[in-house]
């Protein structure tokens, strides 16, 4: 009877036992699953990306001509239509107005192209077109309320050039992953065309106390970060003059994170701050970057590049890190494909330098590694930050 309750009682405890390691394990693994889960959900991170000029010269919308007799710019873009279309959020200076099929297209000195160009773009993966430039007063008014128009029918956000006062009091801010990002593009200049003074909401000039109230207003509708777009700086000069320095250095002051710059046709070097009234830890400075597309064809202003931001937040303290920057360089291609003439848009990527594409096209390896070189050595010229992790993939 005793061995009988001994071994009734060793089973008990045996059960008991077996219950509370297993009561414990899941425990401990429903904590730590818990608590994994919370660690993520507290961090949102989001990539942003930029290019510079795109341009559309004569020659091009010639060669967008398909053997069907359409307008078709979709080509163009096709090795790069992957690096534009994964990052959360893409970006570009449109610098040409938009017309339709009643207008005649047309190059420099005035640009006016085809809606197909918007088309290719929306296509390949561009979330927003910057619109405050030299040549966005090329046809006047009616120039650039048709090219919103376009904008709109493709539905591709655009700021810099507005079609009325509310258009222009309309702050920008997108919320990617739950990160409120505030887009606000100005221009030096229009090429001499006037605006009255009744309709000087058409065009964001830059003006340091515009700027500096545009800002403000973003800050007071509780963004996380503020990008301008800038289009200044000499044509053709790979270093910032001194214009773009102090303008650069009064946003900086004003608490602007991201400052992206176009209009030299050419790359200009990448710079990094210390933020003085951003939610940022850094700010970054990109002076231009480049022509991503044109028919401009020396080595220097074939070549462009895109910029990757990654930012993260931490949705718990609202704190942003600037995370990674990453640079893909890139050389607009003219030439025989398939027996017809074309442009494309070459990643400068080692896979791509060495791919079947460039080998059975006969594409001239040499002239794409010169504008890597030449990319590398411009963009990271002044730049001596060691603590962000950079990408140039070649």
């Amino acid at each position: 009877m005793n061995l009988k309750f001994k071994s009734n009682q060793m089973f008990s405890i045996f059960i008991l036992s077996f219950i509370l390691t297993y009561l414990f394990i899941s425990s401990t693994v429903s904590q730590n699953y818990l608590v994994f889960n919370q660690e993520q959900d507290s961090i949102s991170t989001i990539t942003l990306a930029f290019v510079g000029d795109l341009m559309c010269h004569t020659p091009q919308i010639k060669t967008a001509i398909n053997d069907s007799n359409k307008i078709d710019f979709e080509p163009v873009f096709e090795l790069v239509r992957n690096y534009l279309a994964e990052p959360d959020f893409t970006a570009g200076n449109l610098e040409t107005t938009i017309g339709d099929s009643n207008d005649t297209y047309t190059g420099y000195p005035r640009f006016r192209s085809p809606t197909e160009y918007l088309r290719a773009l929306k296509n390949s993966g561009f979330d927003l077109l910057f619109t405050a430039n030299n040549h966005m007063l090329d046809y006047g008014e009616k120039g650039i309320l048709k090219t919103i128009e376009k904008l709109k029918q493709y539905k591709l956000h655009y700021t810099g050039s507005f079609e009325s006062f509310n258009d222009y009091d309309s702050l920008r801010i997108f919320t990617i992953k739950n990160i409120r990002v505030c887009f606000i593009a100005a221009t030096y200049g229009t090429n001499g065309n006037l605006i009255s003074n009744e309709k000087k909401y058409l065009l964001n000039l830059i003006n340091p106390d515009s700027l500096k109230s545009q800002v403000i207003k973003a800050k007071n509708a509780q963004t996380d970060l503020i990008v301008v777009n800038l289009h200044f700086g000499d044509e053709y000069s790979f270093t910032p003059n001194k214009f773009q320095k102090q303008v650069v250095d009064s946003l900086i002051s004003y608490g602007v994170d991201i400052i992206i710059g176009n209009h030299p046709h050419v790359l200009q070097p990448l710079r990094l701050e210390s933020s003085i009234n951003s939610k940022l830890d850094s700010v970054l400075v990109a002076y231009s970057l480049g022509n991503f597309l044109s028919n401009q064809r020396k080595l220097e202003t074939a070549t462009g590049a895109i910029l990757y931001i990654t930012i993260e937040k931490n949705l718990t303290t609202n704190r942003l890190k600037l995370k990674t920057i990453k640079i893909i360089p890139t050389y607009v291609y003219k030439g025989m494909i398939s027996k017809k003439l074309q442009y494309k848009i070459i990643p400068l990527t080692h896979e791509m330098i060495n791919s079947d594409f460039i080998r059975l096209n006969s594409i001239n390896e040499k002239i794409l590694r010169n504008s890597y070189e030449l990319s590398k050595r411009i963009i990271f010229k002044d730049f001596s930050h060691d603590s962000l992790k950079f990408i140039i993939t070649f």
